[in-house]
Order: structure tokens, then C-alpha cells, then sequence
């Protein structure tokens, strides 16, 4: 029971900010301890809303998309300057 009501107090950003100041991650889905502050890592928008680290948790995951590689092009260039040479 005591679990269950961390997590429902935990609902509230001012709750939420006081036990991540403490480094104590609330419980979520059943999970407590280092599962908990694994799982506000991978899932930071269910951090409530008006937290101060909900912002540095999104920013934390978000991952950067790479802008593309060269390979196919250089593959295609490649077999173009073959074929020219082959004429």
C-alpha cells in the first residue's frame, strides 16, 4: 500500500520534483528504485506536467536523426564511372 500511495502523491510536479531532489525516483507501473528511474528515463512524457525536469529528461532522450549517408551515392557513382569506362 505504501507503494501505491507514493505513486498516486507522485502524480503531482511539486511531489515528483521533491523525491527526484531526494534520489528517490518515484514508483511507476510497478517498478521502484533504479526500474523506476530507468523507466522516467525511456519514458519522459509521462513526467507531470509543470516538473522542472521534465524538459531535461526529453532533452536527455532525444536522439538525433543522422542526416543520411553517402553510401548509396558513392555506390552509384562508382558503378557509373565503371560503365563509362567499359564504353
Amino acid at each position: 500500500m505504501k507503494v501505491s500511495a507514493v505513486a498516486i502523491l507522485c502524480q503531482d510536479a511539486r511531489v515528483w520534483d521533491s523525491m527526484a531532489d531526494a534520489g528517490t525516483p518515484c514508483p511507476v507501473r510497478g517498478f521502484i528504485g533504479a526500474e523506476a528511474e530507468q523507466y522516467w528515463l525511456d519514458h519522459p512524457h509521462e513526467i507531470p506536467e509543470g516538473s522542472r525536469y521534465r524538459e531535461d529528461y526529453i532533452q536527455q532522450v532525444k536522439v538525433e536523426e543522422p542526416q543520411g549517408d553517402m553510401d548509396g551515392l558513392k555506390d552509384f557513382g562508382l558503378m557509373a564511372l565503371t560503365m563509362l569506362l567499359l564504353l
